[in-house]
């Protein structure tokens, strides 16, 4: 009879604790996470561009275009945020000088037989007494509303892209095959590699 008894009282137990809503107290939390990504630009040069050719020995023509295109972007687009300065550099004898003439074109520095610094100013005023220097005209196209200048006051002796509110724009350079005429002659202007360096340099306002 005991037995019988807490068997019920143990059923009866169980039937309680299963029976039971269990309450539980309602709690959240949250976090907010803040990334900030800087400024910047991005200068990519064409597969497609030519940078090599052959110079005539009788009028100083190119064999072939010599063109580049590149591709600017930047991840801020205002118009106060960045300028491109296209520069130029060639070696003489007295060190590196701006390669671009007083109207822009483009001069081009003997490697093997390096100029003097007179040489590459008779040059780039177009005289005629500027041996181992040939300049060849240089035309800069940039797709709008990006714009493009030479001989800014800030900038004299370079290109200065203004980007007018743009993220991303095509620069293309192509060079003339024909050389300004006073700057190439058989007689002043030796055989060998003749070379000019264009670069980009981004300038935040």
């Amino acid at each position: 009879m005991k037995k019988q008894n807490l068997l019920k009282s143990l059923i009866l137990v169980m039937a309680v604790l299963t029976g039971t809503v269990k309450a539980f107290g309602f709690t959240q939390a949250e976090q907010t996470a803040m990334l900030s990504v800087q400024s910047s630009v991005a200068i990519t040069k064409s597969a497609s561009s030519v940078e090599t050719g052959s110079i005539s020995p009788v009028d100083g023509s190119i064999s072939n275009d010599i063109q580049a295109s590149f591709i600017l972007k930047t991840n801020d687009g205002t118009e106060s945020s960045y300028k491109f300065l296209v520069a130029s550099k060639i070696q003489t004898i007295e060190g590196e000088v701006s390669a671009f003439s007083e109207d822009g074109s483009l001069v081009f520095a003997n490697l093997g037989a390096l100029p003097s610094i007179s040489a590459v100013n008779d040059a780039k005023a177009h005289g005629n007494n500027n041996p181992n220097v040939i300049v060849y005209p240089i035309t800069m196209n940039i797709t709008s509303p990006m714009t493009i200048e030479f001989g800014t006051k800030s900038a004299p002796e370079n290109y200065t892209i203004s980007i007018n509110g743009a993220s991303e724009g095509t620069l293309n350079q192509i060079l003339s095959r024909n050389p300004v005429q006073s700057t190439f002659s058989t007689g002043q202007d030796q055989a060998g590699s003749y070379q000019a360096i264009v670069y980009f340099t981004a300038i935040a306002q």
